[in-house]
């Protein structure tokens, strides 16, 4: 009784306690509790689980948005370009293409230098994904002005590629081109609307081809590409910014040859002559290759615009030697070195330089071989004309300039 007193007074019910007695349980003993089978069921009914809760679903991430990426990038490739950041602006570029990497390699580096480019900017319209979702495809204006012509904001419309990498991440690819042709080992690339010049180009370039390089006694290495653009803005475009308006071809080593097609419903811009100057400039780059900053503006142009005369009728040959004949009996004709080095020469000199080293380049080779011209040209890659001319030529330089200007005058 203590002990139940005890335990009453701890709290516990009065009826549990009457019934212990009543048992003849000694609450201090030790119980030994046998299961009652039914316990379970009724313990289930009385607390039933709780209904199982379903792991959370997570949230799948949005799907990216090809044209929110693409226009990003469009923006970040416009920023790199005004920070001249050409790290950054070379890692958004998709850079699979040897040749294109090439070009946008030497692209970015004409505007990194300071001051070249003053005002740029980027835009897509039109934009379409191709259905695999790997790459899309939009028109491109790009606007720009440089230092050298404060008061000209130039621009050019073309349509570009944008791919999609394994890493997720979109990136410039270039020009989309309408047409890609084969013509032998060669490539010619064509944009929109100027697949006739294309085909005209691919037909006519392995025979041209082998003309200049057995002319010049030199094959260049590499791949040959040539590209064709409606208008020299485009080629500009994707060339150098900082080239002149007047630009309506481009050749350097490694790179595509590119021609701007005057007519995109013919071949004008891209015949024989043209073709064959720009491959005569580009297989002579490629002979004086590592030393090209030195061979003289008229002698590059000369000799290509002398080569490609070839495929001129002798009318046309006549009446450009007939030109500067009329320009020399007019005004005279320009210093050699006044025609020279790229970077000093005169907008207005461009063509002269180009006019006055083809007759030059004409009467060399017409006098003393098209071997002894090729050796003559590799000299003045290396030297100056008045060191390269006697080894070459057996003559002084002086001396080659007063025989050449006797015979423009026998001519005409």
């Amino acid at each position: 009784m203590r002990v139940l007193h005890a335990i009453a007074r701890r709290g516990a019910p009065l009826a549990l306690l009457v019934f212990l007695a009543a048992c003849g349980v000694d609450p201090d003993s030790a119980p030994t509790l046998t299961p009652d089978p039914a316990l379970p069921a009724t313990a289930a009914a009385l607390f039933p689980s709780p209904i199982p809760t379903a792991a959370p679903t997570p949230t799948p991430p949005a799907a990216v948005d090809p044209a929110g990426a693409i226009a990003r990038l469009v923006d970040a490739l416009q920023s790199a370009v005004l920070r001249r950041d050409r790290a950054a602006y070379l890692a958004l570029v998709d850079l699979s293409d040897p040749i294109f990497a090439l070009e946008q390699r030497r692209w970015v580096d004409d505007w990194a230098a300071p001051g070249v480019v003053l005002r740029f900017s980027l835009a897509i319209r039109n934009l379409t994904l191709a259905a695999d979702g790997q790459a899309a495809s939009a028109d491109l204006t790009m606007t720009w002005s440089t230092l050298a012509d404060l008061q000209t904001s130039r621009s050019a419309d073309f349509p570009v590629r944008f791919t999609q990498g394994a890493d997720g991440q979109w990136r410039y690819a270039g020009e989309d081109w309408a047409a890609t042709l084969e013509a032998g080992p060669f490539l010619v690339r064509a944009l929109p609307g100027l697949e006739a010049p294309a085909a005209a180009v691919a037909a006519s370039l392995p025979e041209v081809y082998a003309q200049v390089t057995q002319a010049l006694e030199h094959v260049p290495a590499g791949p040959l590409e040539v590209k064709l653009y409606d208008h020299a803005w485009a080629l500009i475009a994707t060339t150098r910014l900082s080239l002149a308006a007047a630009t309506d071809g481009w050749s350097a080593p490694g790179e595509a040859i590119k021609i701007a097609v005057a007519d995109s419903g013919g071949t004008a811009g891209a015949d024989e002559v043209t073709l064959a100057y720009h491959l005569a400039r580009y297989t002579l780059l490629d002979v004086v290759a590592g030393a090209s900053g030195n061979l003289p503006v008229w002698a590059l142009e000369g000799a290509a615009e002398a080569i490609a005369a070839r495929y001129r009728t002798q009318a046309d040959r006549n009446a450009r030697l007939l030109q500067l004949q009329e320009r020399r009996r007019a005004r005279g004709l320009a210093a050699w070195d006044d025609l020279a080095a790229p970077a000093q020469l005169a907008a207005d000199l461009n063509e002269l330089a180009r006019l006055q080293g083809y007759a030059l380049l004409t009467y060399v080779s017409e006098t003393y071989g098209q071997t002894a011209c090729n050796v003559w040209l590799r000299g003045l890659a290396a030297a100056s004309a008045e060191a390269a001319t006697p080894s070459a030529l057996g003559v002084s330089f002086a001396t080659l300039n007063e025989n050449f200007l006797a015979w423009l005058d026998s001519r005409f």
